[in-house]
């Protein structure tokens, strides 16, 4: 989950173990506009898992189609209700905005989940207590570098704030992690066509990073 044109469908197809040219992976746009529409559905069989990974990539979030059709808070919830990690994607900083509309949505999620379970739907598998949230920063201005300690106290910075009861409960009643991950390039050239680029003109610290993620 992530704000429009943030390079979500690339990352999870690097997350995916999967590279240039992506077969079987997500599409990636080029333009300025939003490219994923709705929720796509990759399914990974895992072999040392003995099982399949289903991954959703969604449309991106705060673009002007979603404010027009006002499907975008669904689709928010309907990721969160049905799966067992969720990646929250940043670029360069980690985002009021989007802390705040997660918040909302979340509540939103746990209405439907009760209603979904008073339909006979296993309670237990929606939007479990507990559930894993990873703050994917990519390109990151000011973490590189840092320790796992110190990235785990920017984020508990980040979550927490005094008389806002919707951010302590995000806090309280999810497990977040902080993750980063450094710019694909540093050749601007490339940028617009990274889905494209052999793993050898890709940087070796993102692809390490994706892969060690994964």
């Amino acid at each position: 989950l992530g704000v429009y044109r943030s390079g979500k469908s690339f990352l999870l197809n690097r997350c995916m173990g999967l590279h240039a040219p992506y077969h079987g992976g997500f599409g990636v746009g080029h333009g300025q506009d939003t490219f994923t529409r709705g929720i796509y559905i990759c399914a990974e069989w895992v072999e040392s898992l003995g099982g399949t990974i289903v991954w959703f990539d969604t449309e991106g979030l705060f673009a002007s189609e979603i404010a027009r059709a006002a499907y975008g808070p669904k689709m928010f919830s309907l990721a969160l209700l049905f799966s067992s990690t969720v990646l929250l994607n940043s670029v360069k900083v980690l985002s009021d905005q989007f802390f705040s509309f997660f918040g909302e949505q979340q509540q939103v999620a746990r209405v439907l989940r009760h209603g979904l379970a008073a339909e006979g739907l296993p309670e237990s598998d929606l939007l479990p207590k507990n559930l894993n949230v990873v703050w994917l920063l990519q390109q990151p201005i000011s973490f590189m570098g840092s320790s796992g300690s110190e990235l785990s106290g920017q984020l508990e910075k980040f979550l927490k704030s005094r008389n806002d009861e919707t951010r302590e409960g995000v806090r309280r009643d999810f497990r977040h992690h902080l993750y980063v991950v450094p710019t694909a390039t540093n050749d601007v050239r490339q940028w617009a066509n990274l889905d494209r680029a052999p793993d050898d003109e890709l940087a070796s610290d993102f692809k390490e990073a994706t892969w060690r993620w994964r």
